[in-house]
Protein backbone atom coordinates (compact mmCIF):
# COMPACT_ATOMS: atom_id res chain seq x y z
CA UNK A 1 0.00 0.00 0.00
CA UNK A 2 2.83 2.39 0.81
CA UNK A 3 4.39 1.83 -2.58
CA UNK A 4 1.07 2.51 -4.29
CA UNK A 5 0.67 5.75 -2.35
CA UNK A 6 4.19 6.85 -3.23
CA UNK A 7 3.56 5.89 -6.84
CA UNK A 8 0.33 7.89 -7.00
CA UNK A 9 1.79 10.93 -5.22
CA UNK A 10 4.86 11.05 -7.46
CA UNK A 11 2.62 10.61 -10.51
CA UNK A 12 0.54 13.60 -9.43
CA UNK A 13 3.68 15.68 -8.77
CA UNK A 14 5.08 14.74 -12.16
CA UNK A 15 1.82 15.66 -13.89
CA UNK A 16 1.65 19.02 -12.08
CA UNK A 17 5.30 19.74 -12.90
CA UNK A 18 4.65 19.00 -16.57
CA UNK A 19 1.61 21.26 -16.63
CA UNK A 20 3.43 24.12 -14.88
CA UNK A 21 6.45 23.73 -17.17
CA UNK A 22 4.16 23.88 -20.20
CA UNK A 23 2.53 27.01 -18.74
CA UNK A 24 5.92 28.69 -18.25
CA UNK A 25 6.91 27.88 -21.83
CA UNK A 26 3.69 29.25 -23.30
CA UNK A 27 3.77 32.34 -21.07
CA UNK A 28 7.44 33.30 -21.56
CA UNK A 29 7.27 32.73 -25.31
CA UNK A 30 3.90 34.52 -25.57
CA UNK A 31 2.27 31.53 -27.18
CA UNK A 32 5.41 30.39 -29.02
CA UNK A 33 5.68 33.74 -30.83
CA UNK A 34 8.42 35.39 -28.77
CA UNK A 35 12.07 34.56 -28.07
CA UNK A 36 12.51 34.58 -24.27
CA UNK A 37 15.46 36.31 -22.63
CA UNK A 38 16.27 34.73 -19.26
CA UNK A 39 19.52 36.66 -18.83
CA UNK A 40 18.56 40.17 -17.82
CA UNK A 41 15.38 40.26 -19.90
CA UNK A 42 11.76 40.45 -18.73
CA UNK A 43 11.56 36.65 -18.51
CA UNK A 44 14.44 36.40 -16.01
CA UNK A 45 12.15 35.98 -12.94
CA UNK A 46 10.79 32.81 -14.54
CA UNK A 47 14.20 31.13 -14.81
CA UNK A 48 14.31 29.76 -11.25
CA UNK A 49 10.69 28.48 -11.29
CA UNK A 50 11.36 26.81 -14.64
CA UNK A 51 14.53 25.07 -13.43
CA UNK A 52 12.82 24.08 -10.17
CA UNK A 53 9.91 22.61 -12.10
CA UNK A 54 12.28 20.60 -14.27
CA UNK A 55 14.05 19.28 -11.17
CA UNK A 56 10.83 18.35 -9.36
CA UNK A 57 9.45 16.75 -12.51
CA UNK A 58 12.59 14.69 -13.10
CA UNK A 59 12.77 13.46 -9.49
CA UNK A 60 9.06 12.62 -9.25
CA UNK A 61 9.13 10.86 -12.63
CA UNK A 62 12.12 8.78 -11.55
CA UNK A 63 10.44 7.79 -8.28
CA UNK A 64 7.21 6.99 -10.10
CA UNK A 65 8.98 4.65 -12.51
CA UNK A 66 11.02 3.07 -9.70
CA UNK A 67 7.99 2.33 -7.51
CA UNK A 68 6.09 1.08 -10.55
CA UNK A 69 8.87 -1.43 -11.28
CA UNK A 70 8.99 -2.56 -7.65
CA UNK A 71 5.22 -3.08 -7.61
CA UNK A 72 5.40 -5.14 -10.81
CA UNK A 73 8.18 -7.29 -9.38
CA UNK A 74 6.47 -7.88 -6.04
CA UNK A 75 2.93 -8.41 -7.26
CA UNK A 76 1.06 -9.86 -10.17
CA UNK A 77 0.87 -7.45 -13.10
CA UNK A 78 -2.90 -7.87 -13.28
CA UNK A 79 -3.26 -6.25 -9.85
CA UNK A 80 -1.38 -3.12 -10.86
CA UNK A 81 -3.37 0.00 -11.65
CA UNK A 82 -1.54 2.66 -13.66
CA UNK A 83 -1.05 6.04 -11.91
CA UNK A 84 -3.87 8.53 -12.48
CA UNK A 85 -5.71 5.78 -14.32
CA UNK A 86 -3.76 6.48 -17.51
CA UNK A 87 -3.42 3.71 -20.04
CA UNK A 88 -0.02 2.99 -21.54
CA UNK A 89 -0.99 4.69 -24.80
CA UNK A 90 -2.17 7.84 -23.01
CA UNK A 91 0.97 7.96 -20.89
CA UNK A 92 3.22 7.60 -23.95
CA UNK A 93 1.21 10.27 -25.79
CA UNK A 94 1.56 12.66 -22.83
CA UNK A 95 5.32 12.15 -22.64
CA UNK A 96 5.75 12.64 -26.40
CA UNK A 97 3.58 15.77 -26.37
CA UNK A 98 5.50 17.34 -23.50
CA UNK A 99 8.75 16.37 -25.18
CA UNK A 100 7.69 18.18 -28.35
CA UNK A 101 6.73 21.27 -26.34
CA UNK A 102 10.14 21.23 -24.68
CA UNK A 103 11.84 20.81 -28.06
CA UNK A 104 9.99 23.81 -29.49
CA UNK A 105 11.02 25.82 -26.44
CA UNK A 106 14.69 24.86 -26.80
CA UNK A 107 14.63 25.72 -30.50
CA UNK A 108 13.08 29.08 -29.71
CA UNK A 109 15.66 29.75 -27.01
CA UNK A 110 18.50 28.82 -29.35
CA UNK A 111 17.09 31.05 -32.06
CA UNK A 112 16.92 33.85 -29.51
CA UNK A 113 20.64 33.53 -28.84
CA UNK A 114 21.46 33.50 -32.55
CA UNK A 115 19.16 36.49 -32.96
CA UNK A 116 21.46 38.56 -30.76
CA UNK A 117 24.20 38.06 -33.35
CA UNK A 118 21.95 39.05 -36.24
CA UNK A 119 20.49 42.13 -34.55
CA UNK A 120 23.88 43.57 -33.71
CA UNK A 121 24.83 47.04 -32.50
CA UNK A 122 28.20 48.69 -32.07
CA UNK A 123 29.96 50.26 -29.12
CA UNK A 124 29.58 53.68 -30.71
CA UNK A 125 25.83 53.21 -31.02
CA UNK A 126 25.64 52.11 -27.39
CA UNK A 127 27.73 55.11 -26.31
CA UNK A 128 25.50 57.47 -28.30
CA UNK A 129 22.38 55.99 -26.68
CA UNK A 130 23.94 56.46 -23.25
CA UNK A 131 24.58 60.12 -24.01
CA UNK A 132 21.04 60.59 -25.32
CA UNK A 133 19.68 59.21 -22.06
CA UNK A 134 22.02 61.38 -19.99
CA UNK A 135 21.10 64.55 -21.88
CA UNK A 136 17.39 63.73 -21.55
CA UNK A 137 17.90 63.54 -17.78
CA UNK A 138 19.85 66.77 -17.43
CA UNK A 139 23.35 65.26 -17.32
CA UNK A 140 26.42 66.29 -19.29
CA UNK A 141 27.38 64.39 -22.42
CA UNK A 142 30.24 61.92 -22.03
CA UNK A 143 33.35 62.41 -24.15
CA UNK A 144 35.05 59.43 -25.73
CA UNK A 145 38.39 58.74 -24.11
CA UNK A 146 40.99 57.01 -26.34
CA UNK A 147 42.85 55.44 -23.42
CA UNK A 148 39.76 53.68 -22.05
CA UNK A 149 38.74 52.63 -25.56
CA UNK A 150 42.15 51.11 -26.31
CA UNK A 151 41.93 48.82 -23.29
CA UNK A 152 38.23 47.95 -23.35
CA UNK A 153 38.26 44.92 -25.68
CA UNK A 154 39.92 42.71 -23.06
CA UNK A 155 37.23 43.56 -20.54
CA UNK A 156 34.50 42.93 -23.13
CA UNK A 157 35.89 39.47 -23.90
CA UNK A 158 35.96 38.62 -20.19
CA UNK A 159 32.34 39.66 -19.69
CA UNK A 160 31.25 37.81 -22.82
CA UNK A 161 33.01 34.59 -21.75
CA UNK A 162 30.52 33.77 -18.98
CA UNK A 163 28.46 34.93 -16.01
CA UNK A 164 31.32 36.85 -14.40
CA UNK A 165 29.27 39.87 -13.34
CA UNK A 166 31.57 42.71 -12.30
CA UNK A 167 34.10 40.19 -11.01
CA UNK A 168 37.60 41.06 -12.19
CA UNK A 169 36.77 44.68 -12.99
CA UNK A 170 39.04 46.13 -10.30
CA UNK A 171 41.84 43.80 -11.35
CA UNK A 172 41.41 44.85 -14.98
CA UNK A 173 41.48 48.53 -13.96
CA UNK A 174 44.78 48.02 -12.12
CA UNK A 175 46.37 45.88 -14.84
CA UNK A 176 45.56 48.49 -17.49
CA UNK A 177 46.62 51.30 -15.09
CA UNK A 178 43.30 53.01 -15.67
CA UNK A 179 43.07 53.81 -11.97
CA UNK A 180 46.17 56.01 -12.35
CA UNK A 181 44.44 58.20 -14.91
CA UNK A 182 40.77 58.15 -13.88
CA UNK A 183 38.85 58.35 -10.61
CA UNK A 184 36.14 57.53 -9.80
CA UNK A 185 35.46 54.74 -12.30
CA UNK A 186 32.27 52.80 -13.01
CA UNK A 187 31.39 49.86 -15.23
CA UNK A 188 28.14 48.97 -16.96
CA UNK A 189 27.61 45.79 -18.92
CA UNK A 190 24.71 44.07 -20.65
CA UNK A 191 24.23 40.68 -22.30
CA UNK A 192 21.65 39.05 -24.59
CA UNK A 193 20.21 42.24 -26.06
CA UNK A 194 18.97 43.09 -29.55
CA UNK A 195 19.27 46.86 -29.51
CA UNK A 196 20.84 49.68 -27.53
CA UNK A 197 17.33 50.50 -26.31
CA UNK A 198 17.26 47.11 -24.57
CA UNK A 199 20.48 48.01 -22.78
CA UNK A 200 19.33 51.48 -21.73
CA UNK A 201 15.95 50.15 -20.59
CA UNK A 202 17.63 47.53 -18.42
CA UNK A 203 20.15 49.94 -16.88
CA UNK A 204 17.57 52.66 -16.28
CA UNK A 205 15.25 50.15 -14.65
CA UNK A 206 17.86 49.11 -12.09
CA UNK A 207 18.55 51.69 -9.32
CA UNK A 208 22.25 50.83 -9.04
CA UNK A 209 22.87 50.81 -12.79
CA UNK A 210 20.88 54.02 -13.22
CA UNK A 211 23.11 55.78 -10.68
CA UNK A 212 26.16 54.84 -12.74
CA UNK A 213 24.51 55.73 -16.04
CA UNK A 214 23.58 59.19 -14.72
CA UNK A 215 26.69 59.60 -12.57
CA UNK A 216 28.84 62.74 -12.59
CA UNK A 217 31.31 61.37 -15.11
CA UNK A 218 32.87 63.30 -17.97
CA UNK A 219 34.51 60.62 -20.14
CA UNK A 220 34.02 57.00 -21.07
CA UNK A 221 33.88 54.41 -23.81
CA UNK A 222 31.72 51.47 -24.84
CA UNK A 223 32.36 48.27 -26.75
CA UNK A 224 29.59 46.04 -28.06
CA UNK A 225 29.17 43.05 -30.33
CA UNK A 226 26.74 40.12 -30.68
CA UNK A 227 24.31 41.50 -28.11
CA UNK A 228 26.94 42.04 -25.41
CA UNK A 229 27.96 45.54 -24.38
CA UNK A 230 30.45 46.96 -21.88
CA UNK A 231 30.84 50.60 -20.92
CA UNK A 232 33.38 52.20 -18.59
CA UNK A 233 32.87 55.71 -17.23
CA UNK A 234 35.22 57.94 -15.31
CA UNK A 235 36.76 61.33 -14.63
CA UNK A 236 40.36 62.23 -15.49
CA UNK A 237 42.34 62.59 -12.28
CA UNK A 238 43.76 65.92 -13.46
CA UNK A 239 40.24 67.32 -13.63
CA UNK A 240 39.67 66.43 -9.98
CA UNK A 241 42.56 68.55 -8.72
Amino acid sequence: MKLKKINNITAILWALACLFFAFIIVYTTKGMTHDPNFSGGPETPWLFPMLSTIGIGAISFGLMVLTWLVILIKKDKSEYKPPLGLSTKKAVFSVVLLGLIGLVFLIGYRNANSGYKKANYTGQQLFDSMNEYRLANGKLELKLDPYICDNLVARYLKVKSGDVGHEGFEEWVKNEEIDKKFAPIAELYIKDTYTTKDAIDFWSGSPGHRLSLLGDFSVGCAYANEGVGVAVLGNPIQANK
